[in-house]
């Protein structure tokens, strides 16, 4: 986007460029890559739950 867009006034510099297929391409990517990455860290997370919930159960309740 840079030199398409402006980010100071968010005005558009080339607007042949901002509605090409390269740059839609770029923003399919970005989401695909981006669902694809938050599906990988929801994954970590519940792994972690699940070592963390066989811990607990494995030692029990810690006594206070």
């Amino acid at each position: 986007m840079r030199g398409v867009v402006n980010y100071a006034t968010l005005e558009v510099e080339q607007p042949a460029r901002l509605y090409s297929v390269e740059l839609q391409n770029i923003f399919v990517e970005t989401l695909f890559l981006t669902s694809g990455k938050d599906s990988i860290y929801q994954r970590a997370l519940d792994e972690i739950t699940t070592i963390v919930d066989l811990i607990d159960e494995e030692l029990g309740p810690l006594p206070e």
